[in-house]
């Protein structure tokens, strides 16, 4: 199981222009805390989005590692992979934050190689699912990238742009909800976001009500390790 360092009795000062990337170091590398498990036909990697994940750093190793020699596609057809920061966003808030960005120079071409099914994030305060996409397009052997950010502080993140994206399947930063998947063989899941209310005017934020509400997200998704 994963091993958290223990905690440290410290004092931050806070300034109009604090910065949480220099209060929490991008390098935190304590312990076991990126791991993968199996469940039924999915095999399932954690990483650590606050840990070094660059190249020859303990948690690229061992996610090369993991990847390369653990994972067999014929007893765990569907492969995931679940870290805190998203790769891709549609939101303005966190956009630039370097975990992001490096999530996408380091860790990216090692998922895309490995044909990772579904990449689960959160950060973002707000819902999206990406359509099937690597390196900025839509590809029909790329993961698909899933924030579900939107699980009870706020659900009200701002849209990077007026017009999403061409790798946006749905957005939503309106409503809370949280994500199911059920695989039914090794070429077919099922994945639903299921919404549990809409981010009112008494949460903190701003609250976007030109957007419509009643958003739903219902997917049939075919395994891109399949895919020719």
């Amino acid at each position: 199981m994963p091993q958290i360092k223990s905690p440290e009795i410290g004092k931050a000062v806070f300034k109009n222009d604090f910065d949480l990337n220099k209060m929490y170091q991008l390098k935190y590398d304590y312990g076991n805390s990126f791991y993968a498990f199996t469940y039924g036909p999915s095999h399932n990697i954690v990483l650590n989005a606050f840990a070094d994940f660059e190249p020859g750093s303990n948690q690229y190793n061992w996610l090369l590692e993991e990847l390369s020699n653990n994972v067999d596609r014929n007893v765990t057809p569907w492969l995931t992979v679940t870290v805190h920061c998203p790769m891709y966003s549609s939101f303005s808030k966190h956009h630039d934050d370097p975990q992001l960005v490096n999530l996408k120079i380091y860790l990216e071409p090692l998922f895309v190689k490995f044909k990772v099914n579904f990449i689960f994030s959160g950060h973002v305060h707000a819902y999206q699912r990406t359509k099937t996409v690597q390196y900025n397009k839509v590809s029909k052997k790329g993961p698909i990238h899933i924030i579900l950010g939107n699980g009870g502080r706020q659900a009200n993140a701002p849209f990077l742009n007026s017009d999403a994206e061409e790798w946006v399947a749905v957005r939503d930063h309106t409503t809370y909800g949280y994500g199911t998947i059920e695989f039914f063989n090794a070429s077919i899941a099922r994945y639903e976001w299921v919404q549990t209310g809409h981010n009112g005017p008494e949460d903190s934020g701003n609250n976007f009500l030109d957007v419509p509400k009643n958003v739903s997200d219902v997917v049939f998704v075919t395994n891109q390790y399949y895919i020719q």
